[in-house]
């Protein structure tokens, strides 16, 4: 069985929201388990009973989907600060091989694309295998309202008015996103060790 890890920071609930999407997908897979955990407690009543991952337990995954808010074109400073964490890992190359994909939510669309390549630099360094999303899915995207996906990872708009957030679009491919990593991580599961 793949134990695929979905790591996420969240300040109001949006990036949690897609986090549980991605979890879905992954479980909709035979023989995974998504655990879903963030990286520091939050006051947010939302999250309060989501258990918090250490930075040592991130080599025990066969595969992880990271989950950050969108802050001026990076990362989240709560993720930054986890990801800093990472460098005993890095230099026992304790990441190497596996898999890892990105979502992201955004009070606005500005960003996103630079924020998702902002953090696959910081995977990349440790050797991880990089899953984009692609293109999959977009046919069943409603057009006619604004959407915050890209090809390298699930992104939500969170601060457009009067829709639902994420959107039913936006939740569909954070689930399809989760069955790609469950697939990559199975095919992939003690390759590197």
């Amino acid at each position: 069985k793949a134990k695929i890890l979905v790591l996420f920071y969240s300040d109001n609930g949006g990036t949690y929201e897609l986090a549980k999407e991605v979890a879905k997908g992954i479980e909709s897979e035979k023989n995974t388990e998504a655990i879903i955990k963030q990286v520091k407690a939050s006051s947010n009543s939302k999250l309060k009973n989501i258990p918090v991952a250490s930075v040592d337990e991130l080599k025990s995954y066969d595969g992880i989907a990271f989950g950050s808010p969108v802050y001026f074109g990076n990362i989240s400073t709560g993720m930054s600060e986890f990801l800093s964490k990472t460098v005993n890992l890095w230099t026992n190359h304790a990441l190497e091989g596996i898999p890892a994909t990105v979502f992201m939510s955004a009070g606005s669309g500005a960003g996103k694309e630079l924020a998702i390549q902002s953090f696959w630099n910081s995977l990349a360094v440790h050797g991880m295998i990089l899953v984009p999303t692609g293109i999959r899915g977009n046919e069943n995207i409603d057009k006619n309202i604004p959407q915050g996906n890209t090809v390298l990872g699930t992104t939500s708009l969170n601060s457009v008015k009067n829709t639902e957030r994420p959107s039913k679009g936006e939740r569909y491919l954070a689930e399809l996103q989760g069955k790609t990593i469950a697939k990559v991580s199975l095919a992939l599961k003690g390759t590197f060790m």
